[in-house]
């Protein structure tokens, strides 16, 4: 049984337990769908047209903000190109000394 605390009530045991210190971890089941499930999934996607839904940006400001995303996110962000740069005089470096070796 618990203690109690400073004002004298005692914590309730979880129900169908003693302690939850008894309690074994589970595996989790993997999500699976059944045929009829799926069959279902798929008319309502069908139903709804997701595709027809997402459009992008349609707004300038929008259009301009998406462009960006390339260049802070992906392979032409900054610091990608820095490094790309940095790489490029490197091997123009060893370049040089193995021709002049």
């Amino acid at each position: 049984m618990a203690a109690p605390d400073r004002s004298g009530a005692v914590p309730a045991a979880p129900i169908g337990r003693e302690s939850a210190e008894h309690t074994r971890p589970t595996a989790r089941r993997r999500y699976r769908l059944t045929p009829a499930g799926m069959a279902s999934l798929r008319a309502a996607a069908r139903r709804v047209r997701p595709w027809e839904h997402s459009t992008g940006p349609r707004t300038t400001a929008g259009k301009a903000r998406s462009r960006m995303n390339a260049l802070r996110h992906g392979d032409r962000s900054a610091e990608m190109m820095t490094l790309n740069r940095e790489i490029t005089q490197i091997a123009a470096w060893v370049r040089a000394l193995r021709a002049g070796a």
